[in-house]
């Protein structure tokens, strides 16, 4: 990545958008050893959800371009994973790739705006994958002591087709409002509120979803990177019946990176937490776990 001058626009571009900074120009090649006890739970559509639990080993690749300065400027991703499971022959794979552009409108506001496309393949939970797209618009404002507000509006549209059995088509809007709590360095907390209204084929997966987090980031211990997040997330879905649906997910999630050389570093996670439904009224654990290394070309 190139930067030309240091200017308070760019200043405030390395605040407010600092995650597509650290992604640099390169080529990234990572594996890792995965497990979740439940597979539904990970994913948007949780309406055919039945507690799938697996362990796989995870091997892809990430290729970032970016060419931004204090006057804006654009960014590139491509990537591509499969998560091979150790039990059997049914994968999970993805692939696409996202453009990004940055537009400064005043010494406070900056504008970014992302397409992306996707594919997405699950042999375990076949209804959920999908071909899709997304077109997002966020407005970052900068204030003083670094603090700041990302503005965000999303639109998403997914075709599912992988099972014959059950074709489906979602349409997600989403619309997210973020703080930026004040620093003398970077961001480390935010807050972040989220509603999604979920528009599907099948009334069963017609869903809104609201959710809140708290996260802090960019902490370090000696050469130990990491952030925490903790999330709320509440979904009521409309069945046209006489009882509305309402799921509850909540987890905390660890990030930790670790360098081993300089090529190649230690990333981990965890996330852990607890579901529950009004329909059931039973409480089902989340665990999910990552750990693995990675490098840089």
């Amino acid at each position: 990545m190139r930067v030309k001058k240091n200017q308070y626009l760019f200043t405030a571009f390395l605040l407010l958008f600092n995650s597509l900074l650290m992604a640099d120009t390169g080529i990234a090649v990572f594996t890792a050893y995965t497990y979740i006890n439940d597979l539904g739970l990970s994913l948007q559509d949780t309406a055919n959800n039945n507690a799938v639990s697996r362990s796989g080993i995870k091997l892809g690749v990430n290729a970032d371009w970016a060419d931004i300065n204090y006057q804006g400027g654009n960014s590139i991703t491509l990537f591509a994973n499969q998560d091979t499971d150790l039990s059997d022959n049914r994968n999970i794979r993805d692939i696409g790739f996202s453009v990004l552009h940055l537009q400064p409108l005043s010494k406070q506001w900056l504008l970014r705006s992302r397409l992306g496309i996707e594919q997405y393949r699950n042999d375990v939970l076949q209804s959920t994958a999908f071909d899709g797209f997304v077109l997002s618009a966020t407005a970052g404002y900068m204030a003083a002591e670094n603090s700041g507000v990302d503005i965000q509006f999303k639109k998403s549209y997914e075709k599912h087709r992988q099972d014959i059995n059950d074709k489906y088509n979602t349409g997600r809007y989403l619309f997210s409002l973020k703080y930026y709590f004040p620093s003398l360095n970077a961001p480390q907390w935010n807050m972040q509120l989220q509603r999604q209204y979920n528009n599907a084929d099948g009334v069963a997966r017609d869903y809104t979803s609201n959710l809140l987090s708290v996260a802090y980031q960019h902490w370090q211990y000696k050469n130990i990177q990491g952030s925490i997040v903790l999330q709320r997330r509440d979904d009521t879905y409309d069945e046209n019946n006489t009882q509305i649906r309402r799921d509850k997910l909540n987890f905390v999630a660890l990030n930790i990176l670790k360098p081993i050389t300089k090529r190649w570093f230690f990333q981990t996670s965890l996330s852990a937490g607890y579901f529950d439904s009004n329909i059931n009224n039973e409480t089902q654990h989340y665990l999910q776990i990552n750990i693995g290394v990675q490098t840089r070309i």
